[in-house]
């Protein structure tokens, strides 16, 4: 397999950066940059996670700062399931980091590899689309160069995790998100309905941190903690979704995935109902305009987002 060129947009988050370590890894991914934006985080504090990441894998990677806030709507962050910080909580025992931030935009870096590697860059989205979006505005025809947009958000037949009907990637920045659906860029996305499906148990990343030697497995497991604490108490079990893992996850193992066409779209003015995303899974639309992951083979997925994080034999 050929390396696969990207770019990574990210608002860390605890599930963020476990999928920038994952995607960092891999020898199969080429990072070409790494852009931040407003989400589970503000967009400074998810700059400095970022930062904290690259430093633990001793990684040099083009990192831009982007939008500090959603297209509309005033930004909602996820204190409460990542922590204050965004990363569990444990970004304060990092205070001297090698300043990684480039003095371009996000919307600036992004088009420049895309103008770079034209029909051959994948932008890998897993926070809000803020960033991706005003790329769009910024140079719709240049974007369309884009070889595929590989998002992590929505909801299709599970429930919310924000409201009932809105995932929060789309619900923090639903404009954004209708503009990337109606930019004609290939789109392929991992909702909740995909991703509940996946549960990373904190007895089974224990028992992976013990069998690893990578300098950041006892990171791994404290920007974990939070989270799985928030989850076990919300929904009954001790571990975490793997939302933005598993984005990284269908670009590495597509064979992995099963997917449909759809026709989407996003709600952006009911305040009852922002955010949702609607399409039918179940009937071949006449004007697709992206890729639903429905299923994924959750037990090979474990085994290769484990193996490859924490470097197991």
């Amino acid at each position: 397999m050929g390396l696969h060129p990207i770019v990574l947009d990210t608002d860390p988050g605890v599930d963020d950066a476990l999928a920038i370590i994952y995607a960092l890894n891999h020898p199969d991914l080429q990072v070409h940059a790494i852009t931040t934006v407003c989400g589970n985080i503000g967009v400074d504090q998810a700059t400095i996670n970022t930062q904290i990441v690259l430093s633990l894998l001793d990684c040099v990677v083009p990192l831009a700062m982007g939008q500090n806030q959603p297209i509309y709507y005033p930004l909602q962050t996820a204190p409460h399931v990542h922590g204050l910080d965004g990363l569990g909580n444990v970004s304060v025992q990092f205070e001297s980091l090698e300043e990684q931030v480039v003095k371009k935009s996000a919307v600036e870096l992004i088009l420049d590899f895309v103008a770079k590697f034209p029909d051959q860059l994948r932008l890998v989205c897993i926070g809000p689309l803020t960033n991706i979006a005003q790329a769009i505005l910024a140079n719709s025809p240049l974007m369309r160069r884009t070889k595929e947009i590989i998002l992590m958000g929505g909801a299709f037949e599970q429930r919310g995790n924000v409201t009932t009907s809105a995932e929060f990637n789309i619900y923090v920045d639903p404009h954004a998100a209708k503009i990337v659906l109606e930019s004609g860029v290939p789109i392929t996305i991992l909702s909740l309905d995909l991703t509940h499906q996946v549960i990373l148990s904190a007895d089974r990343l224990h028992q992976a941190t013990l069998c690893s030697n990578a300098p950041w497995r006892d990171f791994t497991w404290s920007i974990t903690q939070p989270c799985m604490r928030f989850h076990q108490h919300q929904e009954g079990f001790h571990g975490m979704y793997l939302h933005d893992p598993l984005a990284v996850g269908y670009l590495l193992r597509p064979d992995l995935f099963k997917t449909v066409p759809a026709e989407v779209r996003v709600e952006t003015s009911s305040s009852s109902t922002r955010g949702m995303t609607v399409a039918n899974l179940h009937q071949q639309p006449m004007t697709p305009n992206a890729q639903i992951c429905v299923a994924v083979k959750v037990e090979q997925f474990l085994n290769h987002f484990l193996q490859t994080l924490l470097d197991l034999p």
